[in-house]
């Protein structure tokens, strides 16, 4: 049946039945994301509405199908588009408690609007709710601003859940001097210190992976053990001089279910790319964080310190430790992740940890040091040795009481190149290294080898 529509046409496919709802309507309400995703390729009409003035996209929240309501977003749909009742599609996802779909709607976006009843959306849920928090976060963050969507997901699909870029600040567009990443690229230039996968380790653990008994967990530290998905963190929430986790790999016997497999299962927590008044782009979350949670990583192009040294553009380097005491470097210049763009703070709720999954090149995650609320901003510090290099031409914009990074010489700052994609920290000049000892941004021996943001904002271009 599904062909012989498809083969009909767009006519077809936007036909309407005695209640306006088209096919698309009907595979939105069944949630079946794969004929949405059929439909939509071959030209089904996202904006078509039903005798009580719903898109597909009311449906999608009614129902509670954030994946479809994603793919509409990315179809074209009116997010703000309200219905005979003056109802949005976040009004809907308020109502019926599907707080995915809110935290999505928000992150894209989403204007607070009245409804013919004269109810925002956050009066359309229980006040206690976490969907409630996010709205009424969102609701003081931006009293009477709508934030222009620049774009609805930076990853391109290539993310579990769409990352956007919003701006209600300035006319920056959504940056591009970048290829947005979901994994560490090797260099071809140089030849990594690695392991191969027949030589790496992996667990037997058929009944499941315990503290006590898995050799990749007794490979971390214990203090850092996952369980539930979460860190065991200490009471002050910060990490002690530590190696890496090492998480279980493809090479163990334990299923993907198991509590050791968190990094590896990728971007989970909604995320919004956003302009802000000081510090250029930064990153918040749209919905609440325990402590101890995995956030998202820092990705990058794997490159030795030989070829690091060489490179003009240092500002987005995360020194890498391995097991062997060998050193590579991670460079998020021209790929990298949402991750690129986290900004620095003195009062973190994030803390960076090197992870390791089979092989000996580890990478980097971030998780959270202390329970965040929707709308915060993400920060990390990023370490004595980033600011022993940067302090030169770098204050800090954290803007915390207390501020242990004060600029040294505030009439030789520069001030930041207009239109500079990509200034995620809180400085005017953008860098992603280091924090406790395992991410060492090294020193330039010829401090003169260094090019301003203007010009490289001129010059820079991805490969």
């Amino acid at each position: 049946m599904t062909q012989q529509l498809l083969s009909q046409g767009t006519g077809a496919m936007n036909s309407q039945d005695a209640t306006g709802r088209t096919p698309l309507f009907w595979a939105t309400e069944y949630r079946h994301e794969r004929l949405v995703e059929l439909l939509l390729s071959h030209g089904a009409d996202p904006d078509v509405r039903d005798k009580e003035g719903n898109l597909c996209l009311h449906r999608a929240a009614y129902f509670g199908s954030p994946t479809i309501a994603r793919m509409l977003l990315e179809a074209g749909s009116d997010l703000n588009a309200t219905n005979h009742l003056g109802n949005s599609p976040l009004h809907l996802a308020a109502q019926e408690k599907c707080h995915e779909c809110l935290s999505l709607f928000l992150a894209c976006g989403a204007v607070s609007l009245k409804n013919k009843a004269g109810q925002l959306p956050q009066q359309c849920t229980q006040l206690s709710s976490p969907s409630c928090r996010a709205l009424q976060a969102f609701s003081a963050q931006l009293p009477g601003q709508v934030e222009q969507i620049l774009s609805r997901d930076i990853s391109r699909g290539f993310e579990q859940v769409a990352v956007p870029c919003l701006n209600m600040v300035d006319q920056e567009s959504c940056p591009r001097d970048f290829l947005y990443i979901t994994g560490n690229i090797l260099s071809g230039s140089e030849l990594l210190p690695t392991k191969t996968w027949d030589q790496s380790q992996g667990c037997r653990c058929d009944g499941g992976c315990t503290v006590a008994s898995c050799p990749c967990i007794l490979r971390s530290q214990c203090s850092w053990t996952l369980t539930g998905g979460q860190l065991r963190l200490d009471t002050t929430g910060t990490a002690p001089e530590m190696g890496s986790i090492y998480e279980c790999s493809m090479l163990c016997a334990c299923p993907r279910s198991c509590p050791n497999r968190v990094v590896q299962r990728g971007l989970r927590t909604q995320l919004q790319l956003y302009r802000t008044a000081a510090k250029g782009w930064g990153v918040r979350t749209v919905q609440d964080v325990p402590h101890g949670a995995f956030l998202c990583q820092y990705f990058g192009e794997l490159i030795s310190n030989t070829e690091a040294a060489h490179r003009e553009e240092d500002t987005y380097y995360f020194v890498v430790d391995m097991q062997d005491g060998q050193q590579c470097c991670l460079d998020g210049r021209y790929y990298g992740n949402v991750g690129r763009f986290l900004n620095h703070s003195c009062q973190p709720n994030l803390v960076a940890l090197q992870v390791a999954l089979g092989y000996d090149i580890p990478g980097i995650a971030f998780f959270s040091t202390r329970a965040i609320q929707a709308g915060e901003e993400l920060g990390f510090d990023y370490g004595d040795q980033f600011w022993e290099v940067k302090s030169w031409n770098c204050t800090c914009l954290c803007g915390f009481p207390g501020c242990r990074r004060l600029a040294r010489s505030p009439a030789r700052l520069p001030s930041p190149a207009a239109g500079d994609p990509g200034s995620g920290p809180s400085s005017p000049c953008p860098s992603r290294p280091p924090l406790r000892g395992f991410a060492l941004k090294t020193k330039r021996s010829n401090p003169l080898k260094r090019v301003t943001r203007s010009r490289l904002a001129r010059e820079s271009r991805p490969p």
